[in-house]
Formats: structure tokens, sequence, C-alpha cells
């Protein structure tokens, strides 16, 4: 029987996991789920009886931990008044988590590199982040890692109940006012149902390290990336207000113009190997479009 923590169980990634807490925990575990901000909700009914919600780290000790809860927007990130809040929740907080636990597996974020090369970032490339959100995100994989657990580290991710991202091209599809979408920034979306087998592998295996998820494919730009989401809308002949989109170069000259990570060593370490993008991207609209279940 272990004590598993969870914190971010009610966020994008977060609230998905403890939807499926009976597949990745066994019978005797207790889990504990920190709440900060916003209530949990979708708990898997199987699990719930053996779930606390509690609202401080510090109240037990764990065996174990998953470590999801962090202060994403990248834009405020930006603002020298919100420095101090990043710290807080993405660096202070991990700490505490760190202390209390056995073992910690962290979820981070391909923003712990600039985005500025021509190659797919590698699990074992020295982090320089592209926004101080990043920094804060890479200085908690210190903590992690020198206290031997294991980094998760994922992009945007699809197979959610959201993504910013598609959501905008939703609203563009369905008629609505949008901003042009970037044709010169890239990325390869990463997509749950990998997430989750990659994180219930590493927690069984108890190695430690860094381990990178992506889906298979060459890197997308978001007009790409829009107008894959209309071919899938026209293939399922789901409703289309709007069949092409306003496209346009990135003009914050500090965002990243390619964040891709390179799965090549965790696919290998873990055998096993990633949904493509085409096949995630399908599954992912369908799924936030209410047609069918992931």
């Amino acid at each position: 029987m272990a004590k598993i923590l969870i914190t971010g169980g009610s966020g994008q990634v977060g609230s998905r996991l403890v939807e499926r807490l009976s597949e990745i925990t066994v019978l005797n575990d207790n889990i504990y789920l920190l709440k900060r901000t916003r209530n949990i909700t979708n708990v898997d009914p199987i699990v719930k009886g053996r779930v606390t919600i509690i609202d401080d780290v510090n109240l037990y000790n764990y065996d174990l931990a998953f470590h999801l809860a962090a202060n994403t927007d990248t834009k405020s990130s930006k603002e020298l008044g919100c420095k101090n809040k990043y710290i807080n929740d993405n660096v202070k907080l991990t700490e505490k988590v760190v202390n209390r636990s056995g073992r910690v597996l962290f979820v981070s974020t391909d923003n712990v590199f600039r985005g500025d090369s021509k190659d797919s970032y590698k699990e074992s490339d020295k982090t320089n982040p592209c926004n101080f959100y990043g920094i804060t995100k890479a200085m908690a994989e210190e903590i992690v890692l020198n206290n031997k657990g294991a980094v998760i580290r994922i992009q945007t991710i699809i197979g959610t109940k959201s993504n910013l991202i598609v959501n905008r091209v939703f609203e563009a599809i369905d008629g609505k006012e949008y901003w042009p979408f970037w044709n010169d920034t890239f990325t390869r979306p990463a997509f749950f149902e990998d997430f989750f087998t990659i994180a219930k592998r590493v927690y069984e295996s108890g190695e430690n390290g860094v381990y990178h998820i992506s889906t298979i494919g060459n890197p997308i730009s978001r007009a790409d990336l829009a107008y894959k989401v209309l071919d899938i809308h026209k293939k399922h002949n789901l409703p289309i207000k709007r069949d092409t989109f306003n496209t346009e170069s990135c003009s914050d000259p500090q965002f990243p113009r390619r964040l891709v990570l390179n799965t090549k060593q965790t696919e290998e370490e873990l055998e096993y190997k990633f949904t493509s993008l085409d096949e995630a991207l399908e599954k992912h609209v369908l799924y936030a479009r209410g047609l069918n279940k992931i």
C-alpha cells in the first residue's frame, strides 16, 4: 500500500489523469489530490473511496508524487510583477513536493529550450529556456533530478478536453473572429494517450531521468495545423462556416520558432512507439467536438 500525491489534478493534463487513476495505481494505494484554486472533478469512481482532497502538501509524507501543478501562462511570465508568483508556483511548490515524497514524477515542458535550433531537442540536451516560465520549470527539473526523480517533458498536448491552439481553430471554423495563424512557428504536439502510457511505465519501472513525449511526424506550424483540423471536419462532415484562414508570420522576436522534442531515447528505453500526429489530431478533434471518447 502506497501513499500517492497528485498535484495539478484540475489542470488540462491532470484532469484526464485523475479520470483514470485505477489504471495507474493498485487496489490498496491511498491517493491525495492537492487542490489549490479549482475544484477537482471527474475522479475515477473506482478509486474515489481512497482519495483525499488536501490543500497543503505538508500534511503528509508520500511514497510517490505525480507533480503536474504549474503556472503555465507564458504571456504573464514576461511581466516583472508576476515573477515571484512563478517562483512560488513552479519552484517552491516543487521543493515542497520533493521534500515530502520518496519519488517524484515531474511533468515539465518544451519551454525549457529556446526554440531556435534546426534540430529537435534530445532528452540529454542542456536546458536553455525561451521565457521565464521555462526558466522556473528548468529550475524545478533540477530539483527533481537531484533527488533521483523523473522528468517527463511534453509539448502542447492534444487528446485532452481542451487545447488552446485547436480551440482557436474551432472558433475560426465556426465563423467567429480570430487572429491569423502563424506560419513560421513549428512544434509537434504530444498526445495524452502517449503521455499516460509513458507516465505509467516510468512509474512502474522505478527508473529516473528525463523522458520526452511527442507525436510522430514532421513538425507543424499553427497555420498548417489549422488546415489539418479543417480537413478532419470535412472528412467527418462536421459543420463548417469558414474554409480558409488568414496566416501571417509571428511578430514577436522572442517567441520560439521551432520548439520540437526528440523522442528516440524515450522510445528505445521504454520500448514504445508514439502515435502519429495525424491520428492523434483526428482523435482529439472528434473527442473535443463531443463525437468520440478516447
